[in-house]
């Protein structure tokens, strides 16, 4: 009874956090939509003027669907994520796919994946699991790495042992700060070095939930302005 009721508490309390973050993020493209329609009408504009604002409001709109779009994406994940069905499915496989799709999408990232050893058997490589949630784990964490990196590319490392198998990101990027790695797979949270940067901080937050969802684990190494790691680590059959 008493884990019942922490969970519901645990539940109430991710809704009023997933509410006041979402008002937040959204208010920002909201008020700059605002400003930029006070601009046009406070006089009369010439022809190059009412470019400029309606490219301004087009850039605006275009965050807030994208905005829109993610928040959507995060409260259907969080809506369903206890109810996908688990099959073995070979984590390996997925880095693949995950890599064809974002580079698809993405054609100017690149996407390097190598074995650090050779696993012993195919077992090693294969997990319980729901493949389309483990994709989108592993199309986050690239598209990251590409993204925060100079050069776009990822470094992407499968490895396994008796228990585990390993798949580790990596990326020669800004890096994230000790204390940033405090947070940084909390909802909305973005570290001061990323701001310059597409994003909202829901991409991560999703990741450490599906990882935990696995019964997994989700960790991260990091120094500024010398790239970050991050490793997911899963329980073969």
């Amino acid at each position: 009874f008493n884990d019942v009721l922490t969970r519901l508490e645990q539940a109430f309390e991710q809704q009023r956090s997933f509410v006041s973050h979402a008002s937040h993020e959204l208010r920002t493209p909201l008020a700059a939509l605002k400003s930029e329609i006070q601009l046009g009408l406070r006089r009369p504009l010439t022809v190059p003027e009412h470019e400029e604002v309606l490219a301004n409001l087009l850039q605006d709109t275009d965050r807030l669907i994208s905005l829109t779009n993610s928040l959507l994406f995060l409260a259907r994940t969080l809506e369903s994520i206890q109810s996908v069905p688990f099959q073995i499915v070979r984590i390996d496989d997925i880095v693949f796919l995950a890599k064809d799709e974002l580079l698809s999408a993405k054609p100017t990232y690149r996407i390097e994946i190598d074995y650090e050893n050779i696993p012993n058997d195919e077992n090693e490589t294969q997990v319980t699991g729901n493949e389309d949630l483990l994709k989108q784990v592993l199309l986050n964490l690239f598209d990251n790495a590409c993204k925060y990196s100079p050069d776009h590319t990822a470094r992407v490392r499968i490895s396994t042992d008796h228990q585990f198998c390993r798949i580790a990101v990596h990326d020669q990027g800004i890096g994230i700060s000790e204390e940033a790695q405090q947070h940084i797979f909390e909802s909305f949270y973005r570290a001061n070095n990323a701001m310059n940067y597409d994003g909202f901080g829901i991409g991560l937050s999703i990741c450490a939930k599906i990882i935990e969802l696995h019964q997994g684990e989700i960790s991260v190494t990091s120094e500024l302005q010398s790239g970050s790691t991050f490793t997911i680590s899963l329980a073969h059959i």
